[in-house]
């Protein structure tokens, strides 16, 4: 079995939407809507690069592990905006190099935006081999650069943050119990989808994340009376709900928590939110977690963990 073994996530100081009216182009009747009726409040917002602080919480990583640095096999940027450095940067490389993880392979996904973490497990579950020393980290990072990044029209506004997850075979943390995705390449424009593949994407967003979810459980024969709780992407509430009418499970086993308080960090609201149930205090061993993403483009992914201490 995979297991994720720890995680640390870094959130820059968070700004009230409200404040933040300029950088949306939104009225405050629009941002209000955004704040009363999606549960948004706080935005984080970077005012400088991630470079040299994801160094520090990689390290620090390692250091709270033990983690021997030769151990390291698979090192896998997830990100959602495309371009996330000059062209000419190898930023990737050079964090290999900084963090003197000599055996590890290193690459980046892009592809299904939000959902590429449930691919990354994959590729994890399938090259890391089976010692129990060996180890893969997925770095899941966005920075909100431009407008087209940092929101999503009626449905969500994204914030910058970062997640560093560490994989092991080692019994330790959250076991991997299933993943599934489903992918509808009909909607591959992403933001700029419009008409009739919009009006699609928007009618059937619930159905389709529910039936992802039914079928990670369905992969482990269990049920959502044995889940302990769902664990969102911080896109807003009021999907949520309706994931929650369309799968027959009471919303009140949704993690809400972080919604108001970071809005979407890209593919880092899984892990942010994991953390944040361990820091809560709120996870007994054996419990059992279902994590769900919809990346544009468009992905649906649902994820069961076990919370094994």
């Amino acid at each position: 079995m995979l297991y994720l073994n720890d995680i640390k996530k870094y959130i820059p100081k968070t700004q009230s939407i409200f404040e933040l009216s300029h950088r949306y182009g939104l009225s405050e009747m629009e941002l209000n809507i955004y704040h009363r009726l999606y549960g948004l409040d706080r935005i984080p917002v970077s005012d400088e690069p991630f470079d040299d602080i994801t160094v520090q919480y990689c390290e620090q990583l390692l250091e709270d592990n033990n983690v021997d640095r030769t151990d390291v096999k698979l090192l896998i940027f997830c990100h959602t905006v495309s371009q996330f450095q000059p062209f000419s940067q190898t930023w990737l490389t050079s964090l290999k190099t900084r963090l003197g993880l000599d055996n590890a392979i290193v690459f980046g996904m892009n592809t299904n935006k939000c959902a590429n973490p449930s691919f990354a497990l994959d590729i994890i579950n399938t090259l890391i081999g089976d010692c129990p020393s060996n180890k893969a980290i997925i770095l899941t990072s966005d920075v909100a650069h431009n407008k087209e990044a940092q929101i999503i029209k009626d449905s969500t506004i994204l914030g910058d943050a970062f997640a560093l997850s560490l994989y092991s075979r080692e019994e330790k943390g959250f076991e991997l119990v299933s993943n599934t995705k489903k992918v509808y390449g009909q909607h591959a424009a992403c933001s700029w989808e419009e008409g009739e593949t919009l009006t699609e994407f928007q009618d059937e967003y619930a159905t389709r994340l529910s039936e992802t979810l039914s079928e990670a459980l369905e992969l482990a024969d269990t049920s959502y009376d044995q889940i302990k709780a769902i664990v969102p992407h911080n896109v807003n509430i009021i999907s949520w709900k309706r994931v929650a009418d369309a799968s027959g499970f009471p919303s009140s086993k949704i993690y809400f928590k972080n919604i108001a308080k970071t809005a979407h960090c890209f593919g880092s609201d899984t892990f942010i939110n994991l953390e944040s149930m361990l820091l809560d205090d709120l996870l007994e061993r054996g419990d059992l977690l279902l994590s769900g993403n919809a990346g544009l483009g468009a992905t649906f992914n649902g994820i069961l963990w076990r919370y094994v201490g």
